[in-house]
Order: C-alpha cells, then structure tokens, then sequence
C-alpha cells in the first residue's frame, strides 16, 4: 500500500461513556507521538533536494539557537559579575 501511513497503533480506553475525555486523551497521545506531522509530511511527495534544504535549513535555525542562548548566557554572567564587585 502505497502512500498509506503505518504507525504504532493508539488505542483509549472510553469509561462510563466519558467520549471527550477519552477525545482529549487520543489527541495528547497523537501530538506525542508526532503521528500528525509525519502525515503532514507523507501528504504530498518531496523532491530529494527539497528535502535536503529543508533539512539543512532547520539544522541552521538549530544551530543559531545555541549560539544565541550561548551568547546571552556570557553577556548575563558578565553583567552579575559587574554588579556583585
């Protein structure tokens, strides 16, 4: 089958015919397990180097992160040391 999707399966449990809780909980466990997004990305077909940029793009974005959370760490640390001389 092509183009089908196969994951884990998730199953819940409806008790005393609470449906919503049971709908809420179906949910949590599809936004944890990443079910929806790997759909989102089967949904249409990538070109390989699409792929690759995209990938390549969020390694970047990753990457910065830690640099900007690194920079803003040391400029922190050097102002409490300033304030504590």
């Amino acid at each position: 089958m092509v183009g089908h999707f196969t994951g884990e399966e998730l199953k819940v449990l409806v008790n005393n015919n609470q449906v919503e809780k049971a709908i809420r909980i179906l949910r949590r466990k599809v936004d944890n397990n990443g079910t929806i997004l790997r759909l989102r990305e089967l949904q249409f077909y990538e070109k390989p180097a699409q792929k690759k940029q995209r990938l390549k793009n969020a390694a970047i974005r990753r990457q910065q992160k830690i640099t900007n959370e690194y920079k803003n760490f040391l400029t922190r640390n050097t102002r409490d040391r300033r304030r504590s001389k």
